[in-house]
């Protein structure tokens, strides 16, 4: 390693620990709450070295929702890669998959909330792909492993639909996504009530299963 490597390698994670430590303060009190200066103030450091860092508010929250992705695929990892899962059919191994996410709203609301705040960031500032690039990989992680417990149970015959797998995901993950969001956001109008907003998804995950198991027929 060549000496300015070390310094290289400290700054890598100086810039780590500013993106952890905006990543808390975003889910603790909302993104839109949150300033440069906060962040700045909480790390130690002075706001124009935290702007010559990142840029903008939008480059950290976009390095945030990266590490919170990977936060998620580390919780879920003893699931998804247990003997248990690895023993189940295709069918089986969606059905875990689904029922994830329903655990994710129970269990992570600033996370699903979080999301939809750097989606409005994301349409508006319209980043380009390179910087968007992290982010998407920490996504798709999710939809290899959809595509893989997908893929095996139309080949074991535990599930009979003729959809393609990356259509299928999308179709069930923006359902999933847009009533959460919904969700969180709050009743809009006297007959909205959310409360069983957990329930919903439920009955969404058993839609889509049904779905799959042959209710396209």
């Amino acid at each position: 390693m060549k000496p300015g490597d070390f310094a290289e390698e400290e700054r890598r994670q100086r810039q780590k620990r500013i993106v952890m430590t905006a990543a808390e303060l975003f889910l603790e009190r909302g993104a839109e709450n949150v300033r440069m200066t906060d962040i700045a103030r909480e790390c130690g450091i002075g706001v124009a070295s935290l702007y010559r860092y990142f840029g903008t508010k939008s480059a950290i929250m976009l390095e945030a929702g990266t590490l919170l992705w990977q936060d998620v695929a580390r919780l879920f990892a003893p699931q998804f890669h247990s003997p248990e899962y690895a023993a189940a059919d295709g069918f089986g191994q969606v059905k875990i998959l689904l029922e994830a996410y329903v655990q994710l709203y129970a269990e992570q609301r600033p996370f699903l909330r979080f999301l939809d705040e750097l989606d409005a960031v994301i349409l508006s500032e319209k980043p380009d792909v390179d910087s968007l690039a992290p982010y998407r990989r920490s996504i798709m992680d999710f939809y290899d492993l959809f595509s893989a417990a997908y893929e095996k149970g139309r080949r074991d015959g535990s599930i009979e639909c003729s959809a393609d797998a990356r259509f299928l995901y999308r179709t069930v993950t923006d359902l999933l996504n847009g009533a959460a969001k919904k969700f969180l956001r709050g009743e809009v109008l006297p007959e909205d009530d959310y409360s069983q907003g957990g329930g919903e998804l439920e009955l969404f995950v058993e839609m889509a299963l049904g779905y799959m198991r042959g209710g396209e027929k």
